[in-house]
């Protein structure tokens, strides 16, 4: 076995507290409040590989949001420049293994980028943060992110909430493929999405409309003239009712 690959069975080892090379280690404890979790269904990896070879320019400099154990870094290591960015100082060292361009130490919500390309298994609990960070971006032109099924569903909804409003704003979501909970490790109890997201040419809003104004999705149940000053002929309209260019309408005069 290769340098690399007892490093990195270690490493997987050490979130069933075990050790390959006698002994027991210390789980990794710091899994949950990471939010990590690990990707590791070869299938699924695959589905994830084959929808990223369509949208991105091989050969392409792509940045991977928290790589972890590096599951679909070694499946796209060969076709395009990545830059991992990883929270976990422990992961670095084996991350730096792999065929990349560069291994960044860092929390990706504070990072600064100028690439065009995205790619990311993210924490559930932060993933809304770390998506709105890599669209604004300023180069962001297509992604592909892993995250809860459940706040996909709310990014995807025809229906106005904060999220479909957020995302369809400047660009446009499609969901690829879902992953059940026991294919990660450890196992989760939820299903997640894979979204692919991309820029829109020409934007319907500015997003930081969208963000600041959170008066408007408040009460999505209410009346709009209970929720907000100008409402026009949406008066009587529940937000939920409109369509995103009647919502990106009403937030250009608020």
């Amino acid at each position: 076995m290769s340098e690399f690959k007892v490093h990195k069975k270690i490493m997987e080892d050490m979130i069933q507290g075990e050790n390959i090379l006698g002994g027991g280690v210390e789980p990794h404890k710091h899994a949950r409040c990471l939010g990590q979790n690990f990707l590791n269904s070869k299938f699924h990896l695959q589905k994830i590989r084959s929808a990223v070879l369509k949208e991105f320019e091989p050969g392409s400099q792509v940045l991977e949001i928290g790589p972890g154990l590096g599951a679909l870094t070694e499946g796209l290591q060969d076709d395009f420049r990545l830059t991992l960015v990883e929270y976990d100082s422990r992961l670095i060292e084996l991350l730096s293994c792999f065929n990349v361009r560069e291994v960044i130490h860092s929390d990706f919500s504070k990072y600064s980028t100028t690439h065009q390309y995205f790619v990311g298994n993210l924490p559930y609990d932060r993933a809304v943060e770390l998506m709105l960070h890599a669209i604004r971006s300023p180069n962001f032109k297509k992604g592909f992110f892993l995250i809860q099924k459940e706040v996909a569903e709310k990014i995807l909804s025809r229906k106005s909430n904060r999220l479909s409003v957020l995302f369809n704003a400047q660009t446009h979501v499609k969901h690829v493929l879902d992953v059940p909970g026991c294919c990660f490790k450890p196992v989760v109890k939820v299903t997640g999405s894979v979204l692919f997201v991309g820029r829109l040419e020409v934007p319907n809003c500015d997003i930081m409309k969208v963000i600041t104004n959170r008066q408007l999705f408040s009460s999505p149940r209410k009346k709009l003239k209970n929720v907000i000053r100008t409402c026009g002929e949406h008066a009587d309209s529940r937000l939920q009712a409109l369509s995103f260019l009647e919502v990106f309408k009403l937030l250009r005069i608020n």
